[in-house]
C-alpha cells in the first residue's frame, strides 16, 4: 500500500501528464442546433447521391458564410477531388461551426477543471467560465 506522500507524488505525475496535452475551449457554436441538423441532413443527401459537385458547392457556401463572420480568416480546408473523406473533413467544421473555426475561439484551458476531479474515467460536463459553452469530457484513467 502506498503512503500518502507516494500517492501525492503519483497524483502530481498524473496531473503533469494531463497538463502536457492542450485542451482548450473552442468557443460557442455559431450555428443554431436546428440549422446544424439541417446542414447535416443536406450533407447526408449529397453523400448518398455521390454528388461531388453539390458537395463542393455546399462547402464553398459554408466557407463563405463562415468568412463573413471573420473576414480575412481562412476557414476552408483543402479538398482532394474524388476523395469523400477529404470532402467530409472540409465540410464538418463548417457545418458544426464553432468560434475557433473562424478565429474566435475562447481558449480557456479545460485542464484547469480536469485536474480538480479524480482520474476515474467518469463522464463530466463543465460550463466554460469564460464564454459559457457547455463542454463534455471524460476523466482520464491511469494504470499502474
Amino acid at each position: 500500500m502506498a503512503t500518502k506522500k507516494e500517492l501525492a507524488v503519483i497524483r502530481d505525475a498524473q496531473e503533469a501528464t494531463v497538463l502536457a496535452v492542450t485542451k482548450r475551449c473552442r468557443g460557442k457554436y455559431l450555428v443554431e442546433p436546428e440549422k446544424e441538423a439541417e446542414r447535416f441532413e443536406q450533407w447526408r443527401v449529397i453523400m448518398d447521391a455521390g454528388d461531388e459537385t453539390a458537395a463542393l458547392d455546399m462547402i464553398a457556401g459554408l466557407a463563405e458564410e463562415a468568412t463573413a463572420l471573420a473576414p480575412f480568416t481562412v476557414v476552408a480546408r483543402p479538398v482532394v477531388e474524388g476523395n469523400w473523406e477529404s470532402l467530409q473533413r472540409a465540410a464538418f467544421p463548417l457545418i458544426r461551426l464553432r468560434g475557433d473555426t473562424v478565429g474566435k475561439g475562447c481558449g480557456w484551458d479545460l485542464n484547469e477543471e480536469i485536474v480538480l476531479h479524480p482520474f476515474d474515467g467518469a463522464e463530466h460536463e463543465t460550463e466554460c467560465p469564460t464564454c459559457g459553452h457547455s463542454i463534455s469530457w471524460k476523466a482520464p484513467i491511469f494504470h499502474e
